[in-house]
């Protein structure tokens, strides 16, 4: 059986349920979608995800 986990904002692997309960599986598949707004400018002028 094949899992697939949709990740949110918590990209948190060691402690997370659904991550642990999909790993029973034959194969998981992560899936993640970088929002380009967290890449964005601030309200103090640097960006909110930097290096």
């Amino acid at each position: 059986m094949n899992h697939l986990i949709w990740f949110r904002n918590d990209l948190r692997v060691a402690d997370s349920y659904s991550v642990s309960k999909a790993c029973h599986g034959e194969s998981v598949i992560a899936v993640y979608f970088f929002d380009p707004r967290h890449y964005a400018i601030g309200d103090f002028g640097f960006k909110k995800t930097e290096k």
